[in-house]
């Protein structure tokens, strides 16, 4: 425990006013905080002479967020005010809320306001390979995990970014080759660095190696064809990089190209979110062309992939993301151009029929009675009239409730115990 505030004594105070400021440093000042670093430092390993660090906000109880709507205090500022007390009270204290050492809680219950270092608890994404912060590591550990890597098989990661699957799936599977490739020069330099921090290489008894390349032309990616046994991407959601409109050509041509690669029977799991998951279905899902009746066609990558599972959740608690499980078929891919063309196509028939169903349904609850609507309903000449003649089928494989290997717990905790070691940063 850093700092005990009870409710008491702050809620006279104006958090606008430097009064605040000033009855926090006064605090940090008179507590022993040295006490608590040196064990920090021992549990830890961490010695250097500067240490970063982040102040939370931990919301506990309802009579918390009570205080908090009925004081003066404004309960977004005191994190920041106590940061920078301690930042002021020790000078060797910096505030870094990208890349920290360690994290200082704030715990707001029925009484007032706890302050604690936690000394056996580390946040999920903290490691000391990472240099940048990249997907969260539970997560790019269960992509790996889902991926179920045999020693000395190769895998590969598309679009590897800053490494973090990659070296997840290292670090957790090793005496493996793993590749990464990505286009961006500054990020395979933070990729390299992390996989000298995290130790893995011929040491470990892993190959790892990191290429320039770009996976979205025909033979972009630098290996034979048939060469990888299992394939880990982050793909991207077309938020920080790019866009979902890039994405409808982005990935036939990825699918294309990693088909390819891949040898027949071999597995590749794939992260994206939600607004992709059109882009996704046009470019494995087969059509029918003429209606339901008329005769099945390939898909745009032309049945190169079977989807053998799909599983949605909440990535960050927020946002809706799908994890892809999909299996190499003896079938050839088509050209890269060719598989873009004929996305472009299927995703114009599925934004077609979605747009002749939402006018058919508009017309029904705008009916004025329940026989109008009967006759709605049992007639297509009112709607049909420009709905397209393509019919993309439903991907295939099934959602699913969890991932084959989830015991249901947190993937944090399933994480921390399939490697202990690292639950303390050494």
């Amino acid at each position: 425990v850093l700092l005990w505030i009870p409710w008491n004594t702050i809620s006279h105070l104006d958090s606008q006013n430097s009064n605040l400021l000033l009855f926090l440093r006064d605090r940090v000042k008179k507590s022993h905080i040295e006490t608590y670093i040196h064990g920090w430092r021992t549990l830890s390993g961490n010695d250097s002479k500067r240490l970063s660090f982040e102040c939370k906000l931990k919301r506990k109880s309802a009579l918390a967020k009570k205080h908090f709507s009925n004081s003066n205090v404004d309960v977004n500022i005191l994190p920041r005010e106590i940061g920078v007390a301690l930042s002021d009270a020790y000078a060797d204290w910096d505030i870094d809320l990208q890349s920290h050492d360690m994290e200082v809680h704030l715990y707001a219950g029925d009484l007032g306001f706890l302050t604690c270092l936690p000394l056996l608890k580390q946040r999920i994404s903290s490691r000391t390979w990472k240099l940048q912060a990249g997907l969260h590591s539970s997560v790019a550990w269960a992509l790996a995990r889902t991926l179920d890597i045999q020693p000395g098989e190769v895998v590969l990661d598309p679009m590897c970014g800053k490494g973090i699957p990659l070296l997840e799936a290292a670090l957790g599977w090793p005496y493996g080759i793993f590749f990464g490739c990505d286009r961006s020069s500054t990020q395979l330099s933070i990729a390299a660095v992390n996989a000298i921090r995290a130790g893995v290489g011929v040491s470990s008894g892993s190959v790892v190696e990191f290429w320039a390349c770009s996976s979205g032309i025909d033979g972009g990616i630098p290996l034979a064809n048939a060469s990888v046994d299992k394939v880990v991407a982050d793909l991207p959601f077309g938020k920080q990089f790019g866009s979902v409109v890039e994405n409808e050509q982005l990935y036939p041509r990825i699918l294309c190209e990693l088909a390819r690669v891949v040898k027949q029977g071999g597995k590749c799991v794939f992260l994206t979110s939600s607004a992709n998951e059109i882009i996704v279905r046009a470019a494995l899902a087969q059509v029918r062309r003429g209606g339901g009746n008329g005769k099945a066609e390939a898909s745009s990558c032309g049945d190169a992939w079977d989807v053998e599972l799909r599983y949605s959740f909440l990535l960050f608690s927020k946002m809706k993301a799908r994890i892809y499980v999909l299996r190499r078929t003896q079938n050839t891919p088509p050209p890269i151009l060719v598989a873009c063309l004929r996305c472009s196509e299927a995703l114009a028939a599925l934004r077609g029929h979605a747009e002749a169903n939402a006018t058919k349904w508009k017309q029904i609850s705008s009916a004025k009675c329940e026989h109008d609507a009967q006759n709605i309903r049992k007639s297509e000449l009112h709607w049909d009239h420009d709905k397209p003649t393509l019919f993309v089928h439903k991907l295939g494989g099934g959602g699913c409730n969890r991932l084959p290997w989830d015991d249901g717990r947190s993937w944090e905790i399933q994480w921390r115990l399939s490697r202990p070691s690292l639950d303390v940063v050494k």
